[in-house]
């Protein structure tokens, strides 16, 4: 079967793109004027078609203040100013205007070497008034007074529509990712501001948690006495591979939860719920128990037995890429009920609970688009070219004959109609229920897009209520790398290449800038509604670069120019998400490990080959300040705020005595006083082993802290010599000023050598619960009291 679509393919031969070309007729030389002055031009002389008026690309846009730039390789027109930017394909009815697609009776048109767009569209757009005097045969293009100008954009976000809306914004933003690889450096060519090309999505977990005021709490129930996820933002939870709610413990792996009593003399497995898969995180709230399964698929259906043909002359089976979502209620302890099994197609992204209201979100690949982006058979299907479709076909009786066969269709005609179907319902993303086999298509009229950040990813967000059951899920045309959630907003973040034309220029060698682009969404109820985006120099981290805090958004970045020095900032965004303050240039030539934002203060560490650490005043977010900084050894990927005047860091110790430059050694804990905020001081420091490693320096849900009890805990390995090595959980006491060793524990066999550790030893996570401690590795779960470390049980999980 695969030979049809190969068939299919070498029938297919690009003639005249999506069409549009002006009205064939008499072409009369036209005069074009300006506010009353007439405008020359040498070389090629404007012409009315019949139905529009088209002048050269040069000669005259420039004079209302826009810049144009043409690209010979893709016969792609590019017209902008400050705040609007129109694409236009030579043969293309459809343009991009300011990120949206419409479309036009006459498109650009290639005469000679000289190509013509039409004046009217172009010139209104950019805030000009046109008129056609027919006795003269002329154009008067004049500028209306201010307040008539163009109407400002809203930002709401428009929707995809159609399939041709579809293939044509990735067709554009396709030719834009070329633009930037095979700049036309013609002599006429004017230099435009860079445009953005999109790197992949990218997310990890190396930084602090920021707190909503000036010191975290711990996340657990009120008046509880057990350890809850630690998490970035109070009353916001975190999913987690464990959570208990004091009374029972909540594992997964070994493809099944275990639900396990945590009396310590009655340590039991009490229920065990089987999945395929790998759980990414899990919740609990009261008696509902979310299981997120984050790389889950599901087979695509074709919708008859002909579009099965068709599908598999394409590419045959198909699993598509999804989230999977188990609700469970847990009344019963021993007998879970399954509630809720659901699809969300995409890669698990990151999600949040509050209260009851969970908040998730995918990342999924647009299926078909290297095909849409540079495969002709495509665009015919797109843009409905059914007529040239049939024509290649019956070019080759026997070809044809062959085709209608192996598809069953009557004609090339019908077999048109079934492709385009088919491609119209396999781009699109879906939802299925597990439970009923129900199949949700979402409709490209209701797919969302962001005009300034095409790309061929869909980003799905999902809100569930876990009490009714209600859902509330929108498709937006794009995609996160992090994701920021507060107790009203969701932020997501990408960061995005940006083309420095006039660099890249002088030098010759392609520069680029990086942006990060930042969508807000509101948080009501389970729904998610998108409010505003903005935008700032530089990369982020991850999500705990981002912060809300008296409804002023503040996003730390890392700059990075092409064959340049990094820079690292700290910005201020209203409620519009417009720019309002700016702290640029910290730490030249280092970049970001950590941020930790806590109420009017923002804590930087940047590294190189010291590590840096800023105190940073945001009280006015107009003007962001250093405070103080501090200079030592190593470097902290993550902090957390005891009190306004005490911050622990958590890291690496380095060494650059070795002569083999700066050198990482053990897992480093520090204590910086900050109440001399002009002088930030390492008030303590211990360091863990040689070659130490930790959970906690990338993931800061491996660390468990309650100032109230007094403890802090996190699992550490190191394995300096064959004599000298440990792979278990360290204990602290500790308060506002002060921290402490009180013991370790491990899940190593007395007597076992370095080299007879296994895999499944290797402790995790820790928690308390009232005055014990439980630690957990993938083969057991182990008790200790708190005050001595004596052991108290084991359960085993292999």
């Amino acid at each position: 079967m695969k030979k049809l679509f190969t068939l299919l393919l070498a029938a297919a031969i690009m003639l005249a793109g999506a069409g549009g070309y002006c009205s064939a007729g008499a072409e009369t030389v036209v005069s074009v004027w300006l506010d009353g002055e007439k405008i020359a031009f040498p070389d090629a002389q404007p012409v009315h078609t019949g139905t529009r008026v088209l002048v050269p690309v040069r000669g005259f846009f420039e004079k209302i203040g826009v810049t144009v730039d043409w690209n010979s390789a893709n016969r792609i027109v590019i017209i902008k100013d400050d705040s609007r930017e129109i694409m236009m394909e030579a043969g293309n009815r459809a343009v991009l205007n300011n990120g949206a697609v419409e479309y036009l009776d006459c498109s650009v048109i290639i005469r000679g070497n000289r190509a013509f767009i039409p004046i009217r569209y172009i010139s209104e757009n950019f805030g000009y008034k046109v008129e056609w005097d027919g006795k003269t045969k002329s154009v008067h293009v004049t500028k209306p007074p201010a307040a008539a100008g163009v109407s400002e954009e809203t930002d709401e976000l428009p929707t995809i529509g159609d399939l041709e809306s579809f293939y044509q914004l990735l067709k554009y933003n396709g030719y834009m990712s070329d633009y930037l690889r095979y700049y036309d450096y013609g002599p006429d060519i004017q230099i435009r501001p860079g445009v953005k090309n999109e790197p992949d999505a990218w997310d990890s977990a190396t930084a602090a948690p920021a707190p909503a005021d000036s010191a975290e709490k711990p996340a657990s129930s009120a008046g509880s006495d057990y350890s809850g996820t630690n998490v970035q933002v109070e009353g916001v939870d975190e999913g987690d591979l464990i959570k208990t709610d004091g009374k029972y413990i909540y594992i997964s792996g070994n493809n099944e939860l275990k639900i396990i009593n945590a009396d310590p003399q009655d340590l039991r497995i009490v229920s065990r719920i089987p999945f395929k898969g790998r759980v990414s995180e899990i919740y609990i709230n009261q008696d509902k128990l979310v299981l997120i399964i984050g790389d889950s698929s599901f087979e695509y259906k074709a919708r008859s037995s002909r579009e099965q043909l068709l599908l598999d002359s394409i590419s045959g089976y198909l699993r598509i890429t999804s989230t999977n979502v188990k609700v469970y209620d847990i009344s019963d302890r021993a007998k879970p009920v399954l509630v809720s099994d659901k699809e969300y197609e995409g890669r698990y992204l990151s999600s949040r609970l509050i209260g009851y209201d969970l908040y998730i979100v995918t990342n999924s690949t647009v299926r078909f688009f290297s095909y849409y982006s540079s495969n002709d058979l495509m665009e015919m299907l797109a843009t409905n070219n059914k007529e040239q479709f049939v024509a290649e076909l019956k070019k080759d009786a026997a070809e044809e004959r062959y085709v209608l066969q192996q598809t069953g269709a009557k004609n090339s005609g019908e077999l048109f109609d079934d492709l385009r179907g088919l491609i119209e319902n396999y781009v699109t993303p879906r939802l299925v229920d597990n439970r009923t086999g129900e199949v949700r298509e979402i409709s490209l009229k209701d797919i969302y897009y962001f005009r300034d950040m095409v790309r061929p990813n869909y980003m799905i967000t999902v809100g569930l209520d876990l009490a009714s059951g209600r859902e509330d899920i929108k498709t937006y045309l794009g995609s996160s790398g992090s994701m920021y959630v507060s107790q009203d907003h969701m932020y997501t973040a990408v960061s995005a290449y940006e083309y420095n034309v006039l660099k890249s220029r002088v030098t010759g060698y392609p520069f680029y800038d990086y942006l990060t682009t930042v969508y807000r969404f509101g948080l009501d109820g389970g729904r998610i509604v998108y409010e505003a985006k903005g935008r700032v120099p530089g990369q982020i981290l991850n999500q705990f670069s981002m912060d809300e805090y008296n409804g002023i958004f503040r996003i730390a970045t890392t700059t990075s120019e092409t064959f340049g020095t990094t820079g690292n900032n700290v910005y201020t965004l209203d409620e519009n998400l417009d720019i309002i303050g700016r702290l640029e240039g910290i730490a030249q030539g280092e970049r970001i490990y950590s941020t930790r934002f806590a109420g009017e203060r923002i804590y930087m560490v940047t590294f190189r080959q010291i590590d840096p650490f800023f105190v940073i005043d945001a009280s006015d977010p107009a003007k962001p300040a250093v405070l103080g900084y501090l200079k030592i050894p190593g470097y902290s990927t993550y902090m957390h705020i005891l009190d306004k005047d005490h911050v622990l860091g958590f890291g690496y110790e380095t060494d650059e005595t070795g002569g083999w430059g700066t050198v990482t050694t053990g897992f480093k804990l520090s204590l910086f006083d900050v109440s001399d905020v002009s002088n930030p001081v390492e008030a303590k420091k211990e360091v863990i082993g040689q070659k130490a490693e930790s959970l906690l320096a990338s993931d800061h849900k491996a660390l468990m802290i309650s100032l109230d009890k007094g403890i802090m805990g996190f699992p550490v390995n190191y394995l300096d010599t064959d004599s000298d090595y440990f792979a278990g959980y360290y204990l602290y006491n500790i308060s506002r000023d002060d921290f402490k060793y009180r013991g370790r524990v491990t899940h190593v066999p007395d007597g076992a050598s370095m080299y007879e550790i296994r895999n499944d030893d290797f402790i995790y996570r820790g928690f308390y619960i009232g005055d014990d401690l439980y630690t957990l590795s993938d083969g057991q779960l182990q008790v200790h009291d708190l005050g001595t470390l004596v052991k108290k049980g084991s359960l085993s999980l292999r």
